[in-house]
Parts: C-alpha cells; sequence; structure tokens
C-alpha cells in the first residue's frame, strides 16, 4: 500500500492489486516516470523497502504546447521530476531512520517501556503541567522484591523474562 498526493486532491492510498493500470507499472517498478493522458508526470517515490509512493507532477497546457515536439526538453524535464521524486524518498527515509533512532534512544530494548532519562524529562514537563492546569499527578514506582536473586539462582535469561512477563502486566 503507498500513498498517493496530489496537492488539490487528498492523499489515498493505494493497493499493487486494486490500481489503476498506469499506477501498477510504477508501483511494479515496471517504469520509472508514466505520463498521463492530461499530460501529467508520475513518478516512483522509492524508500528503503520499495515503492512507498508516487509523485504526481502537472504541467500546464501552454508548456505542453511549447516543448510538445522538444523531446530533449522534455526527457531533461522528466529528470528533473524523478531526482525530485528520488530526493523525496531519501528524505522520507532518513526521517523514519531518525525516528527509528530516537525510539531506541528513549525505550528499553527488553521491556519495551521507557527508560530513565525519557522518564526524567517526562516527569518536569508533566508535573509543570499539572501545577499549570492545576491537575492531579500520580506516580507508580514498583521495586521488585529479591530480583537479584532470580537473577542469581536462575540466569539472566530467566531474569529477562521475568521482567517481560512483569511489563507486559504493567503495560
Amino acid at each position: 500500500e503507498v500513498a498517493y498526493a496530489n496537492p488539490f486532491r487528498m492523499t489515498t492510498y493505494l493497493r499493487i492489486d486494486d490500481a489503476h493500470p498506469i499506477f501498477s507499472q510504477l508501483l511494479n517498478g515496471k517504469v520509472d516516470i508514466v505520463v498521463t493522458d492530461q499530460g501529467n508526470r508520475l513518478a516512483p517515490i522509492k524508500g528503503r523497502e520499495g515503492i512507498i509512493g508516487v509523485l504526481e507532477v502537472g504541467v500546464g497546457r501552454t508548456l505542453r504546447r511549447i516543448f510538445e515536439h522538444k523531446d530533449q526538453v522534455l526527457a531533461a524535464q522528466e529528470n528533473v521530476i524523478k531526482y525530485i521524486a528520488d530526493f523525496i524518498g531519501i528524505q522520507i527515509a532518513n526521517l523514519q531512520l531518525r525516528d527509528a533512532i530516537q525510539q531506541q534512544v528513549i525505550l528499553d530494548k527488553l521491556s519495551g517501556l521507557y527508560n530513565r532519562r525519557h522518564f526524567d524529562s517526562k516527569l518536569a514537563n508533566e508535573f509543570r503541567r499539572a501545577v499549570r492546569y492545576q491537575r492531579d499527578l500520580s506516580l507508580l514506582v514498583v521495586d521488585i522484591d529479591h530480583f537479584k536473586k532470580v537473577n542469581d539462582t536462575h540466569g539472566h535469561p530467566q531474569g529477562d523474562a521475568v521482567l517481560k512477563a512483569i511489563t507486559g502486566i504493567l503495560g
């Protein structure tokens, strides 16, 4: 499923199976640019895992008439559109990568819960918000009694399983 955005219409999501043949060619990677009946250019936006969207660029009637038989100009125009689609794909991939890294920084890998650094920054913000809006603020602190004994007796993999089970109950 990919996003198809046109500035004059809402973004829609396309499934390759249900897509119009023009979009199917793009989404399957068979072509790298398509010219519609209206003269618009469609180019695939590629992400890390394949095609993630379609860029549609409208070309006005006046420009189409002027450059109608100028193959070099049309080819250059299409190359620019492909470069823009590739650039958009790179930017989206970078944003997704940044978001993934940001999640890794604030989440504990084992439990999936927020880590201490994130907790500290959120606690200060939530405290200020509670004061500003005169609302109650609750804080739950959990201590697992004798947890070291679980690790020492049954090993760290079993201790990790206990932590996962407890976070599953709390989460």
